[in-house]
This record gives structure tokens, C-alpha cells and sequence, in this order.
């Protein structure tokens, strides 16, 4: 991995930089989600932390899920790859 680093090109970097915009971007986004989502519940009286720690999501939640995770990994791998 160390070697990897030091062959690093500039343009090499500028990608890296894009991939670690868009996930923090990304990141962003589900954080500010979350927070509102928990006080929009807490609001209601509705703890999430008692509420999630045991829920599972069904079939169709799951595939979602995975449809949203693999986006995510192609956004990133598609800014690492950009010439």
C-alpha cells in the first residue's frame, strides 16, 4: 500500500479527492437525515436507539438497501477512475 501511495500522480490524487468529496458529501446527507429523523421521533415520544437496535429489515428493504450501496460504491469508484 505504501508503495502505491508514493506512485501516486497528480491527477491520481485529484480523483482521490473527488472520491473522498463525494462520500463525504454522501455522508452528509444521511447524518443530517438521521438527526432530524431522531428528533422528529423523540418529538413523538419514540426513542430509536430501543427502537433499532433489535429491528431487522424485510426482503424488499434489503434490496433496496443493496441497490443504494451499490450506487454509492460505483459514484465512488466512478470519481476515482475520471481522467
Amino acid at each position: 500500500m505504501d508503495e502505491q501511495l508514493k506512485n501516486l500522480q497528480p491527477a491520481d490524487l485529484d480523483r482521490l479527492g473527488k472520491a473522498l468529496i463525494t462520500l463525504a458529501q454522501e455522508l452528509w446527507v444521511v447524518k443530517d437525515r438521521q438527526r432530524v429523523l431522531e428528533a422528529a421521533l423523540a418529538e413523538k415520544g419514540i426513542t430509536t436507539s430501543e427502537l433499532l437496535d433489535g429491528w431487522e429489515p424485510d426482503a424488499a428493504l434489503s434490496a433496496t438497501l443493496e441497490k443504494d450501496r451499490a450506487a454509492l460504491i460505483d459514484s465512488l469508484l466512478n470519481a476515482l477512475e475520471q481522467r
